[in-house]
């Protein structure tokens, strides 16, 4: 999942990229590989990195639950592969590179 917070989306590396919008070419929130318009299941993305930035908090809550009910459609549908990756795993990935929100600190932004 990638999110972005803020007014111009980045490009994140190895991940497809529009450099019109500066957004991620995808399908409901499935990343779309643009060399072939295949689906990257797997992939996924939300808010302003998915659409640009326009619309309300209102607009984005309805465009994450759009992307979330592609990934469930997904799971339901044996489309993603099994993982072994543990919840520390993700969270000593993502702090190589970026600041970690706990629960607890997003319940203050929200």
């Amino acid at each position: 999942m990638i999110k972005s917070i803020g007014y111009k989306s980045l490009q994140v590396d190895g991940v497809p990229w529009d450099r019109k919008s500066n957004t991620i070419p995808n399908s409901f929130g499935c990343v779309v590989d643009p060399a072939n318009g295949e689906l990257q299941t797997g992939l996924y993305c939300a808010g302003w990195v998915k659409r640009g930035p326009v619309g309300i908090i209102d607009a984005t809550l309805r465009d994450a639950l759009e992307t979330f009910r592609m990934i469930k459609h997904h799971l339901e549908t044996d489309m993603l592969k099994a993982s072994d990756i543990t919840t520390e795993d993700a969270k000593a990935l993502l702090k190589q590179g970026a600041p970690l929100v706990e629960t607890s600190g997003w319940g203050k932004i929200n």
